[in-house]
């Protein structure tokens, strides 16, 4: 069962996927799986600040292709997604004060690097659902 978690400052409507689970789509909202919380990053300032504020989560940040770890303190892995939410690469371990992208690459999921596989493929199915919803809104 998914459940949201909206920040508190935004008010913002929930929409279900085909399955019926709910799905969020305010900004600064966050999507929580049975022991999985993926945090959407989908304003500027909180794709700009990403994981340098607050401990290790998982973070998906929309709409980019570039990140930076400049100001972090830890390593993280990155996945690069296409459009549709599907992997196109993944960096390991990238440590502080690095930059790394991906030029076919739309959104971007960042995770701890001492996240399992089976998590991993999680959250990896999280942001699918979210980037398609949020697709799907748009048209």
């Amino acid at each position: 069962m998914i459940s949201i978690r909206d920040n508190p400052m935004q008010r913002g409507r929930i929409l279900s996927d085909p399955h019926g689970h709910p799905l969020a789509i305010a900004a600064g909202s966050m999507i929580t799986g049975a022991t999985t919380t993926l945090e959407i990053a989908d304003t500027f300032r909180s794709r700009l600040l990403g994981l340098i504020v607050g401990p290790p989560r998982p973070l998906l940040l929309l709409d980019t292709r570039m990140i930076h770890t400049f100001g972090m303190r830890y390593p993280i892995d990155a996945c690069f997604l296409d459009r549709d939410g599907d992997p196109l690469h993944t960096v390991r371990h990238l440590r502080p004060k690095r930059i790394a992208g991906h030029l076919r690459a739309r959104h971007t999921l960042e995770v701890p690097p001492t996240i399992s596989e089976a998590t991993l493929q999680r959250l990896l199915d999280l942001a699918r659902r979210e980037i398609r919803a949020r697709s799907q809104r748009m048209t």
